[in-house]
Formats: C-alpha cells, sequence, structure tokens
C-alpha cells in the first residue's frame, strides 16, 4: 500500500512540476505580438506587450528577456536593457538562438560612454503642493525610491534574480508626489 502511494504521489508531483515549468499560452501570445511590434520597430508598442507578460506573474519564456532587452536597447533605455540582456544570458548557453546578438548588444551597450545629466535629463514639472514641509520641492513627481527609477524590482530567489516591474511608478521610473509622500509616511500599501 505504501509503494502505491508513493508512486501515486511521484507520478502527481513529476505531473504538477512539469506544468509549472511551462510558460502558459497567454504569454506566448503577448509575447509574439510584441516580437511582431519588435520587428516593424513600434518598440513603445512592443515594451507594452513584454510589459503585460511581466505582469501576469506567470512562469515566462527565457527568450522574454531577450526580446525585451532588444526592444528597450532600440527604445533608448540602456540600463534596464542591459540587465534583461543579462538575464538571458545568464539562463542560456552559446548555443541557444539569441545568444551571440544578445552578448553584441551587452557590448554595444558598455561602449557607450555615459552621456552628460543634462543632455539625458527628464523634464519634471512643478505645481504648488498643499503640503506644508513639501518633500517633492514643488515637482509633481520624483524619481521612485522602491526601484530607483529602474522600473523593475530585482529580488534574489532560489535561483538566480527574479525581475518584477514596479506598480509604484510609471514608464519613466517617476512616482507621483502623493504616492512619495504616502511612501515617507509609510503608508503607501496596494490597494
Amino acid at each position: 500500500m505504501k509503494k502505491i502511494l508513493l508512486i501515486f504521489f511521484l507520478a502527481f508531483a513529476s505531473q504538477v512540476s512539469a506544468n509549472d515549468v511551462k510558460p502558459d499560452s497567454t504569454v506566448r501570445h503577448l509575447m509574439q505580438k510584441g516580437v511582431d511590434m519588435l520587428l516593424i520597430e513600434e518598440y513603445d508598442r512592443a515594451n507594452g506587450y513584454f510589459m503585460q507578460c511581466l505582469n501576469l506573474g506567470t512562469i515566462l519564456p527565457d527568450e522574454l528577456a531577450f526580446h525585451f532587452g532588444k526592444s528597450l536597447y532600440n527604445s533608448n533605455y540602456p540600463n534596464q536593457s542591459e540587465m534583461f540582456l543579462e538575464k538571458y544570458v545568464q539562463l542560456k548557453d552559446s548555443t541557444a538562438m539569441y545568444y551571440a546578438e544578445a552578448l553584441a548588444l551587452l557590448e554595444a551597450l558598455r561602449a557607450v560612454p555615459d552621456i552628460p545629466k543634462e543632455e539625458n535629463e527628464i523634464t519634471y514639472s512643478k505645481t504648488p503642493h498643499e503640503h506644508e514641509d513639501d518633500p517633492c520641492e514643488g515637482y509633481d513627481d520624483v524619481v521612485c525610491p522602491i526601484c530607483n527609477g529602474a522600473g523593475v524590482i530585482k529580488k534574489n530567489g532560489k535561483f538566480g534574480p527574479i525581475f518584477r516591474t514596479c506598480k509604484y511608478c510609471d514608464d519613466h521610473g517617476l512616482m507621483p508626489c502623493e504616492d512619495y509622500i504616502k511612501y515617507r509616511e509609510g503608508t503607501l500599501y496596494d490597494e
């Protein structure tokens, strides 16, 4: 009887683990739409599809890291691009389909000298705020303190880094001042 239960448990466990490592069809579908946009050089739309994949909170195909990294590279988001391309290179070996291209993009990213801040600076708008001690110094938005403006949160998991989209900032890594005040007060929660 114990052997039958053990065999049943092992069969069930192997089925569950096999199902857990496959990305679902929604992720594959969204990723393919992103790749299609990437091919016609609609990088912002491609980034949108790739972000939707990340927001699903499910298992992602390794290739998503490459495609998103390439799209971010072409959208002029070098830091985010480097993170995703590095992740792809970590996950794959040198025989992988996009490995050589990922290495070439990483090399190109590292060859670009740092752009002086004044040329790459985001413009912020100022409006009066009602708080007497305004931590935003009159700006509508501040650089997100949770992801440091990257738009992606990196955590260490059991099998390496885990990347998640930061839900507290916009596409430019900026947090609204109202949320920043809540963050400083310790009252910024998921709603």
